[in-house]
Parts: structure tokens; C-alpha cells; sequence
């Protein structure tokens, strides 16, 4: 399996350089501890981490706090969320930015960084000791010790009950899920920091680090991030978290995807006419285009696609999908109809 990304286009909302060249990370390349499934158990490895996307057209704010927040602050106040500083000055970067905050699958210490910010955190002035944000004033979102301790409880914790269990699908019923929230709150609740929240400040963020823990994955942050945003995207994102797959968003930009049956294989363009030209004519290739104006998201391997719908917030189904797709061995290309090779 190859997983390739190609995006020929230099940065337009800053001036022209190769620091600001697609495609682009925030923080670099790190090895962290990740939890995972493998035949049946969980298991904690160490993995590389690295999110990279490439984007065409304008990021211009994201909600968070109950308001937007325009993307000069929002890289500002997430250059103290992550503790990882950027050269970069363009729009298409803070997307990166806000992958290394979303994507927290398997991740504890991600899990808490993100769940401090959507449960405890009111205010983007918070991480910038009540100041108006800027490069000069003081970091006071939780510091990488703080995060780190936190992280350490849950993941004591989950050890834990991961021995106990034969099977990691036993983990994910009710009860125990129910009863690791419950020692979470009691363990957490004797940390120096956290034990002057109160207590339903407590609940919220173990139930919010839970939740990050278990869904946050690429194709989940990227259904986060979009229904946030103010901008158009023509969003290609990827992980070494999941090597196997990307994921593709289209909101007031075009995205298609071509999918050749025979080869097994599946590309992508922001041109519908770039993917005709790699698959026009053959046996058994079909083209799908993303709709850019009630945004959709789209996960895809060399065999397989899923398909977000961003204004219904749900995938569609196999049947739905089947109907969408465009048959191109056999196609009107111009004034010129183009047969299928045999």
C-alpha cells in the first residue's frame, strides 16, 4: 500500500516562500505513546505522529468559546495549546495546527489537552493570562507537565482495566466504561491542579478526555474542524497514525475522486478534468465528485470510501453512494465519446 499526496501550488495568503509551500505540518515528526486494538486486545506502542495537509483556498476563523476566532489568533492561542511555535505566517498552516489539537485517538495525553479546552477552558484569553492575545504575553494554558501528569492518572487507569478484561471489545460496553469514568473522576479529582475545579467541572473534562480518546481519529477531527469553520476548503489531510488511508474535504472548492476497480487503486484531484485524464476510456473506472456547496468528507484507501455528509451529519449509505459514482469507460468528452479499452 502507497499513499501518495502531491499539491502544486505555492502559499497565496502570505508572501510567495518555500516555508510557506504545501503541503504543511505544525509540529514536527514525534514518537508518542498510542493505544490501539490488535487482534482483539488493546496494546500501547510507542508511534511516530505527524498530521500534514494540503489546502486550497482560505481559512479564515473556527468556532470555539461560543465565537469565531480568526485564524492570526487562533494560531496564536493553539502556539500555546501545543507548546510548538511555527515560522509560517499564511492561513493554510493553522489547519495543521488544528489537526495536532483534534486528532487524539488512542492518545492520552492528547486526549486531556484537547478535553481542558472544550470542558474547563471558557475563553480563548485563558491561555494568554486574560490578555488580548499576542506574541509577547504570558502562556498559561496547561503546561506540558500539568498535561503530562493527567495524562499519566487515565492511562494508570486504563492499564488497568485493559488486564482485566480478555477481550478489548469488553471494554466498550456500558458498565465498564461507566465504571472507568467513575475512577477516573476519583483519581483525578487529588491532583494539586484539578482539585479546586468543582465537581461537575471534573465530570465534564474526564467525560470529554474519554470521548477524545476513543473517536478522535483523522476522519473525526476533520468533521470537527469543518463544522467550524468560516472559509472554503479544498482540504487533503493525512496521518502516519493511519497510514492506509486520507481524508478529503470540499467546502466551496471542488474535490473529485477516481477509483479504477481492475487496478485497485484510487486518486484524487480539485479538478474533475485531472482525474478524467488518468482514467477516461478504461474498463471498470467510475469518478465521484465531492459537493462543495453542502460540503462532504470523504475517507478513502486504495479500495474503499466512506462519505460524510456535512449538512445531513451522517455518511450515506452503500446504495446512495453507488448511485453517485460516474461510470468513465464509457463517456461524452466534449464533442468526443471515448470507449472502453479492452
Amino acid at each position: 500500500m502507497i499513499v501518495g499526496v502531491w499539491h502544486y501550488r505555492f502559499g497565496t495568503s502570505c508572501p510567495l516562500s518555500v516555508l510557506e509551500t504545501h503541503w504543511h505540518e505544525w509540529m514536527p515528526a514525534r514518537f508518542t505513546s498510542i493505544w490501539q486494538i490488535e487482534n482483539g486486545q488493546w496494546v500501547c506502542q510507542r508511534k511516530n505522529a505527524n498530521h500534514r495537509i494540503t489546502h486550497n483556498n482560505d481559512f479564515d476563523a473556527w468556532a470555539i468559546f461560543d465565537q469565531q476566532i480568526e485564524n492570526t489568533e487562533l494560531g496564536l492561542w493553539l502556539e500555546r495549546v501545543l507548546h510548538t511555535s511555527n515560522a509560517t505566517t499564511g492561513d493554510s498552516p493553522k489547519i495543521a495546527e488544528m489537526m495536532d489539537l483534534l486528532i487524539t485517538q488512542g492518545m492520552w495525553y492528547a486526549s486531556t489537552r484537547l478535553a481542558y479546552q472544550l470542558a474547563i477552558a471558557t475563553s480563548i484569553t485563558e491561555a494568554f493570562g486574560g490578555e488580548t492575545p499576542a506574541k509577547d504575553a504570558p502562556n498559561t494554558a496547561p503546561s506540558e507537565i500539568d498535561l503530562s501528569r493527567w495524562a499519566d492518572i487515565f492511562d494508570q487507569i486504563f492499564s488497568f482495566y485493559t488486564m482485566l478484561l480478555a477481550e478489548a471489545k469488553s471494554l466498550f460496553t456500558s458498565e465498564y466504561w461507566q465504571c472507568f469514568e467513575n475512577d477516573a473522576c476519583n483519581a483525578i479529582a487529588k491532583d494539586s491542579t484539578i482539585e479546586k475545579w468543582t465537581q461537575q467541572q471534573k465530570t465534564a473534562f474526564v467525560k470529554a478526555t474519554i470521548k477524545a480518546f476513543l473517536f478522535n481519529d483523522i476522519y473525526c477531527a476533520i468533521q470537527i474542524f469543518m463544522s467550524g469553520t468560516q472559509g472554503s476548503f479544498g482540504l487533503i489531510t493525512v496521518s502516519t497514525l493511519e497510514p492506509e488511508r486520507l481524508v478529503l474535504s470540499a467546502k466551496g472548492q471542488p474535490i473529485s475522486i477516481g477509483y479504477d476497480h481492475l487496478q485497485e487503486y484510487t486518486v484524487y484531484a480539485s479538478d474533475p478534468a485531472a482525474v478524467d485524464a488518468i482514467l477516461l476510456g478504461q474498463p471498470k473506472t467510475y469518478r465521484l465528485d465531492l459537493d462543495q456547496k453542502t460540503r462532504e468528507i470523504a475517507v478513502v484507501s486504495a479500495t474503499n470510501i466512506q462519505l460524510y455528509a456535512m449538512a445531513e451529519k451522517r455518511e450515506l449509505l452503500p446504495n446512495e453512494l453507488e448511485q453517485r459514482w460516474i461510470p468513465m469507460q464509457s463517456i461524452s468528452f466534449g464533442s468526443r465519446k471515448v470507449e472502453p479499452k479492452l
